[in-house]
């Protein structure tokens, strides 16, 4: 019969029962791969108040060490601990979010250079691979609009020329469009016979222009 420990899982805090013997597994409330050791740390560091693993971080220490220095604005200090977090734990995408949120401060700058588009279509493509859809549902707005600065002008750009072809498609079917006006013209007997011509050539020439402008 397998033996099974009691642990922790270091990303949810749920509690946990595996095999010693396994290296890594899933776990079955948040779905994050997970090291059964720092699993067992984090529970005994639960029951106990501190865990030592002989001077090394566990990984729910070195996530939130790296969280805390972004947190802090200390993005070079908080890179190096997401990149050792990544390196251990390539299939969490806190790491990569973390490395991703450093590198751009937040996503507050952009460099125009290979180096860094390089860097960060890594950190972007790694985190979407790795993160539940809830995750990304929460972030999406911001990154989607960093990695895709032109999208918002474009379909702003979009709008603007479909809305301008409509008020001129509408104007002219409203005001200028000779046929009725020349039909209704016609059948007034009181008005004028001047005004009532010059009214139907000014209609006529509102529909040649209108046309025109509308092509171009």
């Amino acid at each position: 019969m397998v033996k099974l420990v009691a642990a922790k899982c270091p990303s949810c805090g749920a509690a946990l029962k595996l095999k010693k013997s396994d290296e890594k597994v899933e776990c079955e409330y948040c779905h994050q791969t997970i090291i059964v050791d720092d699993a067992i740390a984090c529970y005994k560091l639960k029951i106990s108040g501190n865990v030592s693993v002989d001077g090394i971080s566990t990984n729910s220490e070195l996530i939130k060490n790296a969280n805390d220095l972004l947190e802090m604005n200390e993005f070079l200090k908080a890179k190096k601990k997401f990149l050792e977090y990544s390196e251990k734990n390539p299939t969490d995408y806190q790491g990569w979010l973390g490395l991703l949120k450093c590198r751009t401060r937040n996503f507050t700058i952009r460099d125009n250079n290979a180096l860094f588009e390089n860097d960060i279509n890594k950190y972007y493509d790694n985190y979407m691979k790795t993160a539940p859809n809830d995750i990304k549902d929460e972030n999406n707005k911001i990154i989607e609009e960093y990695m895709n600065p032109n999208s918002k002008t474009d379909n702003t750009d979009t709008n603007s020329d479909i809305l301008k072809n409509k008020w001129v498609w509408v104007i002219m079917w409203i005001l200028c469009f000779p046929i009725p006006s020349t039909i209704l013209l016609m059948k007034n007997e009181k008005m004028n016979n001047i005004i009532k011509y010059s009214l139907i050539g000014a209609a006529w020439m509102f529909y040649i222009l209108f046309m025109t402008y509308s092509q171009t």
